[in-house]
């Protein structure tokens, strides 16, 4: 498209002086000397015109590099970033439930009576077994989280739309699961306390809640992520068939 406009310029430009020439030609009947002198024109100009559009050219090419790398450069930033925050709150929520379970063990064994060890294993079995679920959740959402954001960059890149909306969904699932992880660590922690057969009914009660509160942020996050998923497929122009 870039050369059919130049040629067209050129063209236009070279069309008045072969006029003029022509005229010339026909009227006066130039000698020799005239007539080169106006073909040294035309090429000279014709020239000027050819090195111009290189120029602007080789600048449009130039630019197009550089917002390439830009845009490659915040792709592979955003991409790190979240990769680093999952990898490290899985990573301590995974030391925290192992930590539970040593702890839930050295429970159970000091614990002398049959009654009261029937039920520190009901106890072990049960708080091991939700903070594994917690962990499943949290995990799975994260990784949806990390490949939804790698889309929407590569989305804004080659179809050039706005998905800001889906990426402040995105941001806010990623908050939630934040909250999520942060609570179930603090469940791990405490869960230890429970199985004492002495433990309070305050402090069973300060569990359940505390339970209740990942259940919760983990629900917000997956919500918050089907809505990040049907705002970029409203920016695509596609229906949202409401799937995960």
């Amino acid at each position: 498209m870039t050369k059919i406009i130049k040629w067209i310029v050129v063209g236009g430009l070279m069309f008045p002086a072969l006029v003029l020439a022509q005229g010339i030609s026909t009227t006066t009947r130039p000698g020799p000397q005239i007539k080169d002198a106006a073909h040294t024109r035309v090429e000279a100009w014709r020239g000027a015109m050819q090195q111009k559009f290189a120029s602007t050219s080789e600048e449009l090419r130039a630019k197009r590099q550089e917002l390439q790398g830009a845009f490659a450069e915040r792709r592979e930033a955003i991409i790190m970033d979240m990769k680093t925050k999952r990898d490290e709150f899985l990573a301590l929520l995974k030391q925290k439930v192992a930590s539970t379970s040593e702890a839930i063990k050295e429970k159970k064994e000091a614990l002398k009576e049959e009654a009261q060890q029937r039920r520190a294993d009901i106890i072990e079995r049960y708080y091991t077994r939700v903070g594994a679920m917690f962990e499943t959740r949290i995990d799975r959402l994260a990784r949806i989280a990390d490949r939804l954001a790698e889309r929407i960059v590569k989305i804004e890149e080659e179809h050039d739309v706005d998905l800001s909306s889906a990426s402040a969904f995105l941001e806010d699932a990623q908050a939630l699961l934040d909250t999520a992880t942060q609570k179930a660590e603090e469940f791990s922690d405490k869960a230890d306390d429970v199985v004492d057969p002495t433990a309070t009914q305050e402090a069973i009660a300060e569990m359940k809640a505390l339970r209740q509160e990942v259940w919760d942020a983990i629900k917000a996050a997956h919500q918050k992520l089907v809505e990040a998923i049907a705002a970029v497929k409203a920016g695509l122009g596609e229906e949202d068939s409401h799937e995960d």
